[in-house]
């Protein structure tokens, strides 16, 4: 005789749908698409220019795929709930860390490594979040980081520490610690593809 299948109360599907589109929220939501409104005080505040802003954003970019190509080319590194939670925290620091340099390799490498670790976070989240029962799921997955990209340009529009690169910098990084620790819970299951 076969066991009855698992099922999961509703609750609690709904609890991890919301946990789960929170990681999102924080990447690619802020995490990637802070740098665009910050991008004009960066400018003005640290005289950073137009192509060394590019440069900064495009080691974002090269981030992502470093950390989808691990994804992919390493799963069984990704299995375990150390790994998004190692790269939730690296995520919030980076961004913490954009205003302690003026200096442009610096910030070549803080965006660099968000990007990784934010490619991490985002591709186990969907993993996690379509493994989970009900329609509705990719929905929220892809809801959380369009919350997110909404709330890194609010945070930034009006951000309670003014108006400068710090306190844009600032401002993003402590909502999105709230974020990434409503998302700390990892799904056992939740594995890149």
């Amino acid at each position: 005789m076969n066991a009855a299948p698992h099922t999961r109360s509703p609750s609690n599907s709904t609890l991890g749908i919301g946990r789960g589109a929170c990681a999102p929220a924080v990447s690619p939501g802020v995490g990637r698409f802070v740098h665009t409104p910050i991008l004009p005080t960066m400018q003005a505040r640290a005289e950073l220019s137009a192509r060394a802003g590019a440069l900064v954003a495009t080691a974002n970019y090269v981030g992502y795929f470093l950390g989808a190509l691990l994804t992919a080319l390493a799963p069984v590194a990704f299995r375990s709930r150390t790994m998004p939670r190692a790269c939730l925290v690296a995520l919030v620091v980076t961004w913490a860390g954009m205003p302690l340099t003026t200096d442009l390799g610096g910030w070549f490498l803080l965006r660099a490594l968000s990007g990784v670790a934010g490619a991490v976070v985002f591709v186990i989240a969907v993993n996690s979040l379509l493994t989970m029962p009900g329609a509705t799921a990719e929905g929220w997955t892809f809801a959380g980081a369009g919350a997110g990209i909404a709330l890194s340009g609010l945070l930034v529009a009006r951000s309670p520490f003014g108006h400068s690169g710090t306190a844009a910098w600032w401002s993003t990084a402590a909502p999105t610690a709230v974020l990434a620790g409503s998302s700390w819970i990892t799904r056992r299951s939740a594995r890149p593809p």
